[in-house]
């Protein structure tokens, strides 16, 4: 949770050679708090028109080498559709003992609770939204009705355990040795819509004709466990005039989950139990019928499975720095592999082991002191998100990738002016997409009657574009803050023709954003600041509607948000009043549509009111 956050660091460029992943301008870094070693605190509430939230953390003290923080919130979520909220609740001590000034151990554990009622979304009948006009093939039923009922729940609970242990020997050699234990137990019962038709018959007293949506009632659970251990040293020299730095570590992880799902089910006629709802009923029954009896089907076994993940990693990066630090190097070796099995109900097992050597380097050069120009070369491979199987239930192998990116930094101006511009080109090979031609189970041939469509692995997936980042301060009291980002994504090589130049989603070609802070000198505490994004005409999916995979289109939107803040001392006790505006501007959003037609709904304006007491 945020809450647990101290800042979160953009590592741009070189630094994204240590971690052995391939992605644009490096990764995102998540530092979470410790202790203060005192006793302090502050609690904040916070109220909108979309959710309340209450979250606070508290330090103590509780001996010359024992430290603890304790952080939590609760956050209740509402929004305009009905049965669509959110019930999240975590708590997070920390402890640190520090024994002596070299050494500090850390244990940190997190509990998460989430419940959740949820929609799916919009529903198309005839690719249209059933929320549209009429008279451009819609119902216009209210934006707010959900057709998915009250009873749609997801539950959530997860418990996280890190323990690091950390020793200087001296200020030139250290190590970290790190255990992390994961667990999580989901569950989710909800009514999975099939199509929007007009029944033959009478059915569930429905009259012959009438518009319906067709559902089904399905449980499913999910128990994940994960446990890894870390170790890495870090070891600092000279030879005369070039400075050293060698990272050496490894990690092993193993990551298990089960998760059975169970069908709303007609055993005599082995298929679904469908339920129908009309569409011109202004007061329908949503409720879960009374009479589910739920059934477990090994025929859908894809669905149900257990898997078991086993990855390893040994990284060794050199860091040098040359001519008093005006160019640094770096390079690595990274091997990972991974080791992957899948057992599906109904005797379906699979298996499949990978690893490589991932080389990586970079270089930094310092053309005059505000300038630096900057070069990286990276290369990766990660296991296929969980989930993704293909048309037949089989699995992927892992995601190979290499990156480059070019790019200046600047910080001139004593500071007032910085930033940085990189270009980027992106490779991957095993990319999933979904291919509405691709056979499956129900339809190996590729029916254009029946279902179609699958997961399929691309052959290799191109990104390229340019990001550029830039920090202002105009004057003492304003500073401004923009980016702007090219992007382009493509299908690069494939076996299947028709897929090669494919644009792949979510896909926005252009992407802006411009955000200004006022901290006038002449009254202390007061902050205002106010922003906008921007993006470019992009690709949100593509329809299964055809057998060719028809793309839909999301449209240019434009959005803007405010903030006003002011901080004072009440009764001794800093305190901070904040107000938010989000989406002030109604920006709109894409729902669907059949081709390239989209359907854009206003999503609602949200003003945040906040004091935190701070103690």
């Amino acid at each position: 949770d945020t809450t647990k956050v101290a800042r979160i660091e953009t590592i741009s460029g070189q630094a994204a050679v240590l971690y052995g992943i391939s992605q644009p301008g490096g990764i995102i870094n998540v530092i979470t708090k410790q202790p203060t070693g005192d006793n302090s605190g502050w609690l904040r509430e916070t109220y909108s028109t979309q959710r309340e939230r209450v979250d606070g953390e508290f330090n103590y003290r509780l001996s010359d080498t024992v430290s603890l923080l304790l952080v939590g919130a609760y956050e209740g979520d509402d929004s305009d559709t009905d049965y669509n909220n959110t019930y999240f609740r975590t708590l997070s001590p920390t402890l640190v003992w520090q024994p002596t000034h070299d050494t500090k151990l850390v244990v940190d554990f997190d509990w998460t609770s989430n419940l959740h009622h949820f929609t799916s979304g919009f529903l198309l009948y005839n690719g249209v939204p059933i929320q549209a006009p009429v008279s451009q093939g819609g119902f216009g039923i209210p934006q707010s009705r959900n057709y998915e009922g009250p009873d749609n729940i997801y539950d959530e609970t997860t418990r996280t355990l890190f323990v690091t242990l950390e020793h200087e020997f001296n200020e030139n050699a250290s190590l970290r040795l790190a255990y992390n234990l994961h667990k999580q137990d989901s569950m989710e019962d909800y009514m999975g819509i099939g199509t929007i038709k007009a029944p033959a018959g009478n059915v569930e007293g429905i009259p012959a004709g009438t518009p319906s949506i067709e559902g089904t009632w399905r449980n499913y659970t999910l128990n994940n466990s994960m446990q890894s251990v870390s170790a890495d040293g870090l070891i600092k020299f000279e030879t005369g005039p070039i400075k050293h730095q060698i990272l050496v570590g490894g990690q092993v992880g193993v990551d298990k989950f089960w998760s059975p799902r169970y069908y709303d089910w007609n055993t005599a006629k082995n298929n679904y139990i469908w339920r129908y709802w009309s569409l011109t009923d202004p007061n329908p029954n949503l409720n879960k019928p009374d009479d589910v009896a739920y059934v477990f089907q090994t025929a859908l076994s894809t669905q149900s499975r257990r898997e078991e993940n086993t990855v390893g990693s040994l990284y060794l990066t050199h860091q040098g720095r040359f001519m008093n630090d005006r160019i640094v190097t770096l390079a690595g070796l990274f091997y990972s592999s991974i080791d992957n099995y899948v057992r599906a109900f109904g005797g379906q097992e699979q298996r499949y082991a990978a690893s490589r050597t991932s080389p990586q380097a970079g270089v930094v050069f310092k053309v005059i002191d505000p300038l630096s120009v900057y070069a990286l070369y990276a290369t990766s491979l990660y296991p296929q998100p969980g989930g993704s199987l293909g048309g037949f239930g089989e699995i992927f192998p892992p995601v190979k990738g290499k990156s480059f990116e070019y790019g200046v930094k600047f910080d001139a101006f004593q500071s007032n002016l910085s930033g940085t511009v990189s270009v980027y080109d992106i490779r991957q090979q095993g990319r999933i997409i979904f291919d509405s031609t691709a056979p499956n189970a129900n339809n190996p041939d590729a029916d254009p009657n029946l279902p179609r469509g699958a997961n399929v692995p691309t052959g290799e997936t191109q990104s390229t574009g340019v990001d550029v980042n830039i920090y202002y301060r105009v004057v003492h009291d304003v500073q401004l803050m923009g980016s702007y980002a090219y992007n382009e994504t493509k299908i690069l090589h494939d076996a299947q023709p028709y897929l090669v130049g494919r644009k792949v989603t979510p896909f926005f070609r252009n992407r802006a954003a411009l955000w200004a802070k006022y901290s006038p000198s002449s009254v202390k505490g007061l902050a205002l600041g106010v922003g906008a994004t921007w993006h470019g005409e992009g690709l949100r999916g593509y329809s299964s509607s055809s057998i060719t995979g028809i793309p839909n289109t999301a449209k240019a939107e434009y959005n803007m948000q405010t903030n006003v803040s002011y901080s004072c001392k009440i009764s001794g006790h800093p305190t901070t009043f904040s107000v938010n505006g989000r989406n002030l501007l109604k920006s709109e959003t894409v729902v669907g549509g059949s081709g390239d037609v989209g359907y854009y709904f206003e999503t609602p304006r949200e003003i945040r009111f906040s004091i935190r007491v701070a103690y």
